[in-house]
């Protein structure tokens, strides 16, 4: 893979453990908070159940007890939900249960490896009672739920085939998989004395995280075909770097609760250059300071603080003439110094580099990234040439960035951007990237409330801080469900999104520290229910979603749903239930994102009501126009409309958001009511209202883009709920209460707002 450091592959490696990690959290989220214990040697009998494992696992996840996993595997954080909708998933959610029910199923441990069999299959094997031994309960029980979900399972008393000085040849296991390959394959290795214990390095991956609640190991030379399962394409194109970063890499679980799983372990290599970890070996680290110029909705983020700039390129340089040749390399840097008058690595010098990373966010609908710089004291008046006065080069005001190239090839590509064309110089960072995402700088959004602050909101700042590290990686796994769908494939993405649908904040903390030669690799996924965040000050998603259908519309005469709907030729379309057209009706502009029936005649007959441009359209089930429409309202339409009809009588009123940043109340005569006060706000509103109901009254909730606000039945003036953190947040849930509803605020505290009956 040309020029792809070992920070591509971290990165990658993050996303790749964060399968393993969650499937872990999956397994022990609700039975309270542990420590590791250490001590445990590999050739204990604890760990004897690996010798029931195949050598071709790519993947391995050892528990003390089965009890535990039974335990944990229902509800949000499910083992299930890394395991695509089907028989394995069944038959974990169904243990849970009848685990439950009996209360624990108790063993002497249990390893759930994963292997490349046509596609990624999983093996459960259970270290179930003494050889001889009568069949328990919780066997009969693991047998029935197995033949329940259609699995293949196999009992084996393992005196009968084991190696006579084998742990196994004492033991009665179980073996459950959605293929019957798996435990057949298990059985005959077991009979070869032969098990995953025996590859090179699985041993002493193992040793390295001493046993304890549990281990998570994982095959490097395996990582193509695990990101083939779990992962897009994107991700899935370096497998062959990964290979090439060390043979496995092991965790230990050091702290496990329903709201933190932290993992520590380290990465098994060798020492020669051709092993990226020992760049980091080779060179000095630092303590990064990046989260404190990032915003709070950060996506992902990586940093390679440096303790010297130097050393750092020089490792760096070593691993390169590994793997490209320093001829190359060099002539890479030669191109880059013609172009810009200076090399990369007296850029660097100049510069006095002590972190260097990468960030993304969103910008409206546009996932938006920047390179970020640290400089030492005097390296940013390498960046005050050319360039408007600021405050003595802190905040000096944006310019064009020459150096495009240079830190992808110093650090990897992973620190390259699309687009390199902009600079600005902010609290003593150099920050790049595309106009869009440095506006989220200058115009304040984007340091009005950092993402330092944000996790010491969650109470997470002492998972992320160390004094000295060589890596740093973030990701969030509710920033905004697209970033999932671009990391995992849609099987995964989905069941994922749906896990942490109710959750304020999965954040996953990785990193790499090194001393005295042995690396130190440490991960953190938090479950935060609620974040007590900074309410903004500056407006940031500002994007109004207009859904472009196609709309459920009921059909009067089969009394059937249909669909109703514009093709990009701006005509109408209304298909039958089963897809098929029924008609197209021309019109000539975009319709306003809603559609809706109504009986607009009182006769039984319904039509369907929408919006373009300014006006409203009534058209019957025929494609045919109905008059008087079309209604002009005066005002251009963004969103609408929503249809009521309050009294029952069918006497329709709808609302609609105009592009003034409006919300207006109209009868069907394009009239508003006589009482009708507007409804209007100083930021950004973000939809239509949703009404609640509080004692018999209607009142509407209006989302912004940076808050909640609840006004009367007929609009004016919200209700006060108090400004900066005690404003509503915008995604908090409002529920209907005697005399109030029930709301959060930024300052975390859920409070009554009290709403006067009208």
């Amino acid at each position: 893979m040309n020029r792809k450091s070992i920070l591509i592959c971290i990165a990658v490696l993050l996303v790749l453990v964060v399968g393993v990690a969650v499937a872990v959290f999956f397994l022990y989220s609700g039975t309270g908070s542990r420590t590791s214990r250490h001590g445990v040697s590999a050739g204990d009998p604890e760990y004897g159940i690996f010798q029931a494992v195949p050598s071709d696992a790519l993947a391995v996840l050892h528990f003390d007890r089965l009890e535990t996993l039974a335990e944990s595997v229902s509800g949000r954080m499910s083992l299930s939900r890394l395991v695509p909708e089907g028989r394995f998933s069944a038959f974990l959610d169904s243990l849970s249960v009848r685990s439950a029910s009996l209360g624990g199923l108790r063993s002497s441990g249990a390893v759930l490896s994963f292997h490349y069999v046509g596609g990624i299959e999983p093996l459960l094997v259970v270290d179930a009672c003494r050889a001889g031994a009568d069949m328990t309960e919780e066997i009969a029980v693991i047998e029935k739920i197995a033949e329940e979900a259609g699995l293949y399972c196999a009992v084996t008393d393992c005196s009968d085939g084991a190696q006579p000085d084998s742990y196994l040849a004492k033991r009665k296991i179980v073996s459950v998989s959605s293929t019957d390959v798996l435990p057949g394959s298990s059985l005959r290795h077991i009979s070869r004395g032969v098990s995953v214990l025996d590859k090179d390095g699985f041993h002493e991956a193992l040793a390295s995280v001493r046993g304890g609640i549990g281990e998570a190991v994982i095959s490097n030379s395996g990582s193509g075909r695990i990101l083939e399962h779990f992962f897009t394409l994107d991700y899935r194109r370096y497998s062959d770097f990964l290979r090439r970063v060390s043979e496995w890499t092991a965790f230990s679980f050091d702290v496990i609760s329903p709201e933190r799983i932290v993992l520590s372990g380290s990465c098994v290599s060798g020492d020669g250059p051709d092993r990226f970890m020992n760049v980091f070996r080779s060179s000095s680290g630092a303590a990064s300071e990046v989260f404190s110029v990032l915003p709070s909705y950060t996506v992902s983020a990586f940093s390679v603080p440096v303790g010297n700039v130097d050393e750092y390129i020089a490792a760096y340089a070593a691993y390169a003439d590994t793997r490209i040749g320093r001829i190359k390399y060099d002539a890479g840097h030669e191109e880059l110094r013609k172009r810009a008058g200076i090399s990369p690595a007296e850029w660097a010098r100049r510069l006095d580099i002590k972190e260097v990373s990468r960030a993304s966010f969103y910008v409206g609908n546009s996932l938006e990234s920047v390179l970020l710089f640290r400089p030492g004291r005097s390296g940013m008046a390498v960046f005050n040439t050319g360039t408007s006065a600021g405050d003595g080069g802190n905040n000096a005001a944006a310019g064009d960035f020459i150096y495009s190239g240079f830190a992808s090839s110093l650090f990897g590509s992973l620190f390259s951007l699309p687009d390199e064309s902009r600079f600005i110089c902010m609290e003593g960072w150099v920050i790049v990237g595309s106009d869009a995402a440095l506006q989220e700088y200058s115009s304040g959004r984007a340091l009005d409330n950092t993402l330092a602050s944000y996790i010491e909101s969650a109470g997470m700042s002492a998972d992320y801080r160390a004094q000295t590290q060589h890596f740093l990686g973030y990701y969030s796994m509710t920033a905004d469900s697209r970033s999932l769908e671009e990391i995992f494939r849609p099987a995964y993405a989905g069941r994922l999104s749906v896990s942490f649908g109710d959750v304020s904040y999965v954040p996953v903390l990785f990193s790499i520290t090194s001393s005295k030669g042995k690396d130190k690799v440490s991960l953190t996924v938090g479950c935060i229910e609620e974040v007590i965040s900074k309410a903004p000050s500056f407006e940031r998603d500002t994007v109004i979603t207009v859904p472009k259908g196609p709309f459920k519309v009921r059909n009067s005469g089969t009394g059937k749903i249909n669909s109703f709907y514009q093709q990009d030729n701006m005509y109408l379309c209304l298909n039958d239930e089963n897809g098929k057209g029924m008609w197209a009706a021309e019109f000539s502009s975009p319709i306003c994102g809603r559609a809706s029936t109504i009986d607009y005649f009182a006769n039984g007959r319904l039509q369907i009501i929408f919006a373009s441009g300014s006006k409203l359209y009534l058209i019957d089930r025929l494609g045919r126009w109905v008059r008087p429409f079309p209604l002009e309202l005066g005002k251009a339409i963004r969103l609408g409309p929503d249809v009521y009809d309050f009294n029952g009588r069918r006497t329709y009123n709808v609302m609609v958001l105009h592009t003034d940043n409006t919300i207006e109340m109209y009868n069907l005569k394009g009239k508003k009511p006589a009482a009708w006060k507007g409804i209007t706000a100083s930021e950004t509103i973000k939809g239509l209202p949703e009404p609640v109901k509080v004692d018999g009254s209607t009142w509407w909730v209006v989302r912004t883009s940076i808050r909640t606000l609840i006004f009367p039945f007929y609009g004016g003036e919200p209700v006060q709920t108090g400004e900066g953190d005690r404003m509503i947040r915008p995604d908090s849930k409002v529920l209907p209460v005697s005399g109030g509803v029930r709301v959060t605020g930024y300052d975390g505290r859920t409070v009554t707002v009290e709403l006067k009956k009208q």
